[in-house]
Parts: structure tokens; C-alpha cells; sequence
């Protein structure tokens, strides 16, 4: 089993909608966002189909469809993944979303 730190950024298909405090308000369209994964798998074309997958599970809205662009791909050394980690994404940093010009 191989190590990896990925970093990426996720292109949405349909922005989502930063509302103000009231509720009402649109502040912001948010259009993707960056983060950081630690993943453990057979090779970088695994890691990188598990990361597709992780971030396919978060809950972004109904129907919404995301693009994933690899800015930083590193092998790390098998013992920065924690004691038996197997195959899988075991390390996400929060989110950081990025908006659209209102």
C-alpha cells in the first residue's frame, strides 16, 4: 500500500447559494472549492479514484455534479498514514470554498 497527500479543486456545476444572516440575502454564488486529502492505495491512479469518490459523497445539493482538478499530487513515506489505515482516504482538511463575481 502506497501513501499520498493530494491536494485539489472542485469545479461545481451549479453554484450554490451564500445567504446572509436574515436568510434572505444573496452574499455570494460559491463555485468550488479547494482541500486537502491523505490517502492510502495501491497506486496514484487508485488514490485518485478514491479522492473522486470522496468528495462525490459530500452532501453539496441535489442533482449537483463536480469536477475534480489534481493541483498536487506527493507520495509520502508509508509511515505518515496512521497505524492501520488500509485503502482509503483517511485525512481531509475542511473545505475552502471560492465564489463568483456577483
Amino acid at each position: 500500500m502506497r501513501v499520498f497527500w493530494l491536494a485539489v479543486e472542485v469545479h461545481l456545476e451549479k453554484p450554490i447559494a451564500l445567504v446572509g444572516d436574515d436568510g434572505e440575502e444573496e452574499r455570494a454564488k460559491l463555485a468550488g472549492f479547494v482541500q486537502e486529502l491523505g490517502c492510502s492505495a495501491e497506486d496514484e491512479a487508485a488514490a485518485r479514484a478514491l479522492v473522486r469518490a470522496h468528495v462525490a459523497a459530500y452532501d453539496l445539493g441535489p442533482e449537483q455534479h463536480t469536477d475534480v482538478i489534481f493541483s498536487h499530487i506527493e507520495e509520502l513515506d508509508p509511515a505518515e498514514a496512521p497505524p492501520g489505515a488500509g485503502a482509503g482516504v483517511w485525512f481531509a482538511t475542511g473545505r475552502s470554498f471560492y465564489s463568483e463575481e456577483l
